[in-house]
């Protein structure tokens, strides 16, 4: 009798097992992206862009660059602006190059509260200045807490980048 019952305990554990698909739940792996993920534009047109973070913990300020192809886009001026994830407490710098990349650095005042959440970070725009497709990639990307160390999860973040098509 004990051999069986311990026989079904072990078809049971590999039953359950086998029904798993060893998949951890996506939805609340810290993740950002740029939004729209597509745009199609005709030349000379400026296409608006936001960069948005999901299920971070303790935003303090972010760093990152964005690259595109530089035959084929520009940066306009004014290009760039806060999201609203950040409230009305943001101190927001911003460099600019001129080999296809788009340097951005959002940052909260010494003293504020670090961020939870969801919500858009940037907002920024490119022109098309020539017909073709553009990746826009995110890269070197830092999100940081207030004492400088960076928030969970950076490492094993998940990058949705974006396109942008001149027609």
């Amino acid at each position: 009798m004990k051999r069986i019952i311990a026989l079904l305990i072990l078809i049971s554990i590999a039953v359950l097992i086998g029904c798993s698909d060893g998949k951890t739940d996506s939805s609340k792996n810290l993740k950002i992206l740029i939004d729209p993920a597509e745009q199609t534009i005709v030349q000379n047109q400026v296409a608006q862009f936001s960069l948005k973070i999901e299920n971070v913990e303790d935003l303090f300020g972010v760093a990152v660059e964005i690259s595109f192809d530089s035959t084929l886009v520009e940066i306009p001026e004014n290009c760039l602006t806060s999201g609203e994830f950040w409230g009305n407490s943001v101190t927001f710098t911003q460099a600019i190059s001129e080999s296809g990349r788009l340097s951005m650095i959002c940052s909260l005042f010494n003293g504020d509260q670090a961020i939870n959440g969801s919500g858009e970070l940037m907002k920024f725009s490119l022109r098309g200045i020539a017909n073709g497709s553009s990746p826009i990639t995110i890269y070197r990307l830092q999100l940081y807490k207030e004492n400088g160390e960076s928030v969970s999860g950076l490492y094993d973040i998940d990058i949705e980048n974006g396109l942008l098509k001149i027609e």
